[in-house]
């Protein structure tokens, strides 16, 4: 059995919703103007339809502000905000097929690789190269072609409901993440895997 992890939300606490209000403030528009006004930019570089540069292009001209600065809040927001849940981590290092798909931008996922992030699974589909986001279908059976395994052999671990029901939709099978306990518990009641306990280091 495959298990294939989202990022974010699961292995990495990070929401576009921490960066959005900085890059709003700084085109000096609502919120949610901004993210309705980005949201097609957004997906196409997602999904590999637009380049990393071509967005933060895109996006400046249309707040006519300078794209390194859009760049600049993103970075920083990420690297003091995003944080690794280790409980998740070690439930990663106890599955012997542990493989990650995950919605991201090229720059999320380079500072990923950058914080070691990525290491943990044995290979890694982001929407990116598969040209497809979850919950698309396709991004699911795109991603058990290249490993050359049915869909009833994957389980997707996903926060959002909508995505693990995708899979269901796929022959996939999958668990809706809310914390690290309630994933070991799910992978032992549903799959039989029993994850083992962590190890606390003594003070």
């Amino acid at each position: 059995m495959i298990f294939l992890f989202d990022f974010f939300g699961v292995v990495v606490d990070w929401k576009s919703e921490y960066v959005m209000p900085l890059w709003a403030k700084y085109a000096k528009i609502s919120e949610s103007d901004f993210k309705k006004q980005t949201a097609e930019e957004l997906a196409l570089c997602e999904t590999g339809q637009i380049t990393q540069g071509e967005l933060w292009q895109q996006v400046g001209r249309k707040f006519d502000v300078e794209p390194a600065g859009l760049e600049h809040l993103f970075v920083e927001c990420f690297r003091q905000k995003a944080k690794l849940n280790e409980g998740v981590v070690h439930i990663i290092e106890s599955l012997p097929q542990a493989y990650l798909m995950s919605n991201q931008m090229p720059v999320a996922a380079e500072l990923c690789r950058q914080n070691g992030w990525l290491s943990y699974f044995k290979r890694v589909f982001m929407s990116f190269d598969i040209g497809y986001m979850k919950p698309d279908q396709r991004a699911n059976l795109a991603v058990a072609k290249e490993l050359g395994v049915p869909p009833s052999e994957m389980v997707l671990i996903d926060d959002k409901k909508e995505n693990v029901e995708s899979a269901f939709k796929c022959g996939m099978k999958g668990i809706v993440f809310s914390s690290a306990e309630q994933l070991a518990s799910d992978l032992e009641k549903l799959y039989n895997v029993k994850v083992p306990e962590r190890k606390h280091d003594v003070a």
